[in-house]
């Protein structure tokens, strides 16, 4: 997820999904990846929250590791 125009200019967007098995995993921002690849896990809800800096929202939100298939 990406801010595109005028609204970009300072600002950033942070956002973070809740996947099947694993609940809320950490924040992304400006394009990163979010959630998990290549293990086949519905993403079942997500945040986005927008500011104008790239100072991470809220505290940091570690994910638990995520095991091998």
């Amino acid at each position: 997820m990406r801010l595109a125009g005028k609204v970009a200019d300072g600002r950033s967007v942070w956002y973070r999904v809740h996947s099947q098995t694993y609940g809320w995993l950490g924040w992304a921002h400006d394009g990163q990846q979010a959630g998990t690849t290549g293990l086949v896990i519905t993403v079942q809800g997500g945040l986005a929250h927008c500011q104008s800096s790239q100072r991470r929202p809220f505290p940091i939100c570690r994910p638990k590791p995520l095991p091998l298939p």
